[in-house]
């Protein structure tokens, strides 16, 4: 499980602002988009709008019209983005899991 491997590392502090960060969805989602801006290109980030873990978006044609490169080039350098993504998608998912279960809502004592 996630947490126990971040529990392996992380200090009581971090762990707690891990928690805060998975909770603000705004801001998950701000920094899913400004880690990925240096992995896709310019114009596949929109405001407002959800981030894509999509392999496959625009980056591949604008690497595949490189002046000069072979396609041996091309074809490592869009495998190398690709991977990128990959370990950026598996390190979110791994956040995910690491989310505190809420803890379950305690009713007062209707006998009193």
């Amino acid at each position: 499980m996630a947490e126990e491997k971040f529990n392996q590392f992380l200090s009581d502090l971090e762990q707690q602002k891990i928690e805060q960060f998975l909770q603000d969805e705004v801001m998950r989602e701000a920094v899913k988009k400004v880690l990925l801006s240096g992995i896709y290109d310019q114009g596949t980030l929109k405001k407002g709008k959800s981030v894509s873990f999509d392999p496959y978006e625009n980056f591949a044609l604008v690497l595949a019209c490189q002046k000069g490169a072979s396609y041996e080039q091309v074809g490592q350098d869009i495998k190398a983005c690709w991977e990128g993504i990959n370990l950026l998608v598996n390190a979110y998912k791994d956040l995910e899991q690491y989310r505190p279960i809420p803890a379950p809502k305690i009713e007062g004592n209707k006998a009193r």
